[in-house]
This record gives C-alpha cells, structure tokens and sequence, in this order.
C-alpha cells in the first residue's frame, strides 16, 4: 500500500500533460468522424462487404498468407489514394506488403508526420480477423 500511493501521485501528476495537445491536432481529432472510423474497421475486419477495385468484396481474413491479406492491403491503398495521398507499396520477405501514403504539407513541406498501423494477423487458424502478433 505504501508504494502504491506515490504511483498513484505520480500518474495523476503526469496526467495533465497527457492532455495538451496542439491546436492542429485537436482540430484534426474534432473533424474526426467516429461512425466513418467505425465502418472502416467493420470492412476490414470483414465485419460488412466493402468495394475494392469496383468489385464487392469481403476482407474474410487479414492471415498473412491468405489470398484475402491482400485485398486488405488493396483496401488501404484505396482508401489513402481516396484522401488524396501518394500511395507506395514495399515488399518484404515472400508475402509480407506494407503500404504508405504521403501528403506533402502546404505550410511544412519539410516536416513528416506518420501515422501507421499492422493490418495483416499470423493466428493459429486460417481466419484471421486483425492483428494480434
């Protein structure tokens, strides 16, 4: 009890400065639209059918060495071309494929943010719905 009164002291310290945060990037998260991030992850988590390429689909499994991993990784391209990004694909290994946007600031071009995320899932069984390694 003796040592978890002064964590406790600590985290509620520390915890106002989890909360400062840019003007910028408050904006950003109060245009955030949570019903759009919500589907999002419903079509990728194969949760609803999706579009990629034109084509109905349904991401069935995000398994690195399932066919349907791929079309994931389709889907993020499309959906980062949508929002206007330069989309890249890097290979690795025999299967592995991640995929980045970039979007060249107007006020600084020369500064980076990156945002990213694991999509693809190495499960026990073939059904892999995200990431979990």
């Amino acid at each position: 009890m003796k040592k978890l009164i002064p964590a406790i002291l600590i985290s509620l310290f520390f915890q106002n400065f989890s909360y400062s945060q840019s003007p910028v990037v408050e904006s950003i998260i109060n245009q955030t639209n949570l019903d759009s991030l919500i589907f999002f992850v419903e079509e990728l988590s194969g949760e609803v059918q999706t579009i990629i390429g034109g084509t109905p689909y349904t991401i069935v499994s995000r398994n690195k060495y399932q066919p349907s991993n791929d079309k994931a990784a389709d889907y993020i391209e499309q959906k980062l071309e949508y929002y206007g990004l330069d989309v890249y694909n890097q290979s690795f290994s025999s299967s592995g494929r991640n995929v980045y946007g970039v979007l060249t600031g107007t006020e600084y071009p020369n500064q980076i943010w990156m945002i990213c995320a694991h999509y693809d899932d190495m499960p026990s069984g073939s059904v892999a719905p995200g990431a979990d390694d």
